[in-house]
């Protein structure tokens, strides 16, 4: 059993310089728990009753301890309830120790029978990560889950909108995962930190997906089971703004923020969408019919006519390209978009791709969506078929 000198000993080990490998060998732990440790003493002031109490016997005492002299002496009376005889015995040598300062610390007896360990919250206060959709229809995300007293369990995924693309799994300590989130949220295509409903939301919609058409790789259904639930019977809505992001009520101003919303590839999270590669061939066979066409007129009155003939040309493969399938496909797309958008206080943007959304969903002409339109005709303004200066308003669409 901890004494209190062995209590500061431990302490001093977790504060030294020594690898958590060294450490772990001489305490007896895995190395994980002592990075755990050292991320709870950092934390002592705020860290979880929870977490400290669930550390394996040769570190749990001594953080009890750092707990109780940084002024957490109401730890003690929880500390005293434990089932574990250690914690219990280090709670009272604390209590005496500050009863002797002057303190007054009064434990609660334990009961006859121990104690149940209190169960894991159903929402741990662990962060979960999502990416922005990148141009072949992929995301990552990363899930969190805390292990008793060793600390965390991090799960990276790859998906689209019907498969786990890739799957890894490991055991880390949150002082790791602190530096991990740090690492990935950093950046102009940086992941989000979201609420784990709403991450669960877009895996669970993958999972049900994959519920008929199969797929997954080695190790996911198991663990999904055990950390997100049961498949959804349903198949959930996607991700979408909460607040300031969401679409208009009003018609006219869910209209106006559609036609406006050829802006949206200026954000991360939209720029580097491009259709799929036969479009873009079938693409340039339509503006090369439209380029060599004998039915123009003679002169600079023939070049006019030819360039508004090319983006009529672009603008009806846009049409076809956007049947109803890929609007269903970018409408989600542009929901969870703009929920990263809302999260990152880009407002505007965000009422603009779920505008754009609503008007895709109701079947609006692609005329009438601005970002509709601006996927396929950016892809084209620097075609040679539009070097030559000119003003006319197909050169610079609205």
């Amino acid at each position: 059993m901890a004494t209190p000198l062995e209590a500061k000993k431990v302490l001093a080990l977790l504060s030294s310089e020594e690898s958590p490998a060294a450490v772990a060998a001489r305490l007896g732990v895995s190395p994980e728990a002592v990075d755990e440790a050292r991320y709870l003493l950092e934390e002592i002031r705020t860290a979880a009753a929870d977490a400290i109490l669930a550390m394996p016997p040769a570190l749990a005492p001594a953080l009890l301890r750092a707990a109780a002299l940084a002024g957490r002496e109401g730890l003690l009376a929880e500390a005293a309830l434990s089932p574990r005889r250690e914690i219990q015995k280090e709670a009272r040598r604390l209590a005496h120790h500050l009863r002797q300062q002057g303190k007054e610390i009064e434990l609660p007896r334990p009961k006859t029978e121990p104690a149940p360990t209190p169960a894991a919250p159903t929402e741990p206060d662990l962060p979960v990560l999502l990416s922005p959709i990148d141009s072949e229809g992929h995301r990552a995300l990363l899930w969190t889950r805390p292990i008793t007293g060793r600390g965390v369990e991090i799960a990276r995924l790859m998906i689209d909108e019907e498969r786990v693309l890739d799957f890894d799994v490991w055991e880390s300590s949150r002082k790791k995962l602190r530096e991990l989130v740090k690492e990935l949220t950093e950046g102009r295509a940086r992941m989000r930190v979201l609420p784990r409903a709403e991450v669960q939301r877009a895996l669970d919609r993958v999972r049900h997906a994959m519920e008929t058409s199969g797929g997954a790789p080695a190790g996911f259904a198991t663990w999904a089971l055990a950390a997100l639930g049961a498949v959804p019977p349903q198949r959930p809505e996607p991700i979408e703004p909460v607040d300031g992001g969401k679409a208009p009520e009003d018609p006219r101003e869910r209209e106006a923020l559609a036609r406006a919303s050829d802006s949206l590839f200026g954000e991360p999270e939209v720029g580097s969408w491009i259709p799929e590669e036969n479009f873009l061939r079938t693409l340039a066979l339509r503006i090369d019919e439209a380029r060599t066409s004998p039915l123009y007129l003679p002169g600079p009155e023939g070049e006019v006519q030819r360039r508004e003939a090319i983006w009529a040309a672009v603008d009806r493969e846009a049409d076809r390209y956007f049947n109803a399938t890929r609007r269903t496909l970018f409408a989600d797309r542009l929901l969870e978009a703009a929920r990263l958008m809302e999260v990152d206080g880009r407002t505007e943007s965000a009422r603009r791709a779920a505008a754009a959304s609503a008007r895709l969903r109701e079947g609006a002409p692609l005329q009438e969506i601005g970002f509709g339109l601006e996927f396929v005709r950016r892809l084209v303004r620097n075609h040679p078929a539009f070097r030559e200066s000119d003003t006319s308003r197909l050169v610079t669409p609205p």
